[in-house]
């Protein structure tokens, strides 16, 4: 049996898989076939969970460390947030509080040292908070490369489309398909 590469793009919190449009249009020109999830419908972390059948990994904005404290307000201030503002990411409420709270606890750099496979690390050259994150990352991964996305911030897909898009294209284009059998 052989199984090909799928390229997919997950948002992050506060973003909903549109928030993936503009990048997704200009890869699908350069003859990507590219899927956006919700994030909300997804729960576990494929890459570790079924290393042998994962490519490649591009992390964007990502932190190495989760900010419990930041995390624990946050969650405060969604639970008082109207639940309108929710619908628009296309969530319940309830279920991305829970999402958020249960994130608190994760512990994204436990055993990151075990990914394998290919890894670019994307971090906009105007994003102070994740620019440590991003270079340990790129440390702690052995077969990863960092590179940062000009005139952006955190949200690289919505800050600059045009050049996220370029170097996700040429990071896959590199890593041709790949067939399990």
């Amino acid at each position: 049996m052989i199984f090909f590469m799928k390229n997919i793009l997950i948002h992050g919190l506060g973003q909903n898989s549109c928030s993936w449009t503009c990048v997704k249009k200009i890869l699908n020109t350069k003859g990507m076939d590219v899927l956006c999830p919700d994030l909300f419908e997804i729960t576990k972390n494929f890459s570790k969970e079924y290393p042998e059948k994962v490519n490649s990994v591009i992390l964007i904005g990502v932190p190495y460390k989760v900010p419990k404290l930041l995390f624990q307000l946050q969650c405060s201030i969604f639970c008082i947030m109207p639940k309108s503002v929710f619908v628009k990411m296309g969530v319940e409420k309830k279920d991305f509080v829970t999402l958020v709270h249960s994130m608190k606890d994760l512990k994204i750099s436990e055993k990151i040292g075990e990914i394998k496979c290919k890894t670019l690390v994307l971090c906009g050259a105007k994003d102070n908070i994740n620019m440590k994150s991003a270079k340990l990352f790129k440390k702690n991964i052995k077969n990863s490369r960092l590179e940062f996305v000009e005139s952006s911030s955190h949200e690289v897909n919505k800050d600059n489309p045009e050049t996220l898009a370029v170097l996700i294209y040429k990071f896959w284009k590199n890593n041709k398909e790949k067939k399990y059998g």
